[in-house]
């Protein structure tokens, strides 16, 4: 299955997964019966949550799937040529730094690294 294709099956996916668990008997088992909730959902879509149980359990969590959209844009640039897996590497290494790393530095930055003095290394004594 090619990148586009896969991405369009994901998103209709998605949309019937948030659609059938926005209804208020699927709100209620989510809230109170959790398990419930989970095997209604896994009937309700039963081959996709076979083939992508990880993909289908994010959906009804609720998570943030827009990592999801950029890593299958960052794979049809691989399959069109556009990009390399090396370059895609590095691109996604480079957003996954900024959206999730970055801003945790540069709250735990205080200046720079004080030095304490030479260490003393430790060997055997005479």
């Amino acid at each position: 299955m090619n990148t586009t294709t896969l991405k369009t099956v994901i998103n209709k996916y998605v949309d019937l997964i948030k659609t059938k668990s926005d209804t208020d008997e699927m709100k209620f088992l989510k809230k109170y019966h959790p398990e419930e909730y989970e095997q209604k959902m896994i009937a309700f879509v039963p081959t996709f949550y076979e083939e992508y149980p990880f993909l289908f359990r994010m959906i009804i969590s609720g998570a943030d799937l827009s990592m999801l959209d950029v890593f299958l844009d960052k794979m049809f640039d691989v399959e069109t040529g556009k990009n390399t897996l090396n370059g895609v590497r590095d691109d996604l290494g480079n957003i996954l730094h900024d959206k999730y790393v970055k801003d945790k530095l540069d709250q735990t930055s205080v200046g720079p690294t004080k030095s304490v003095g030479p260490t003393k290394s430790v060997g055997p004594t005479k």
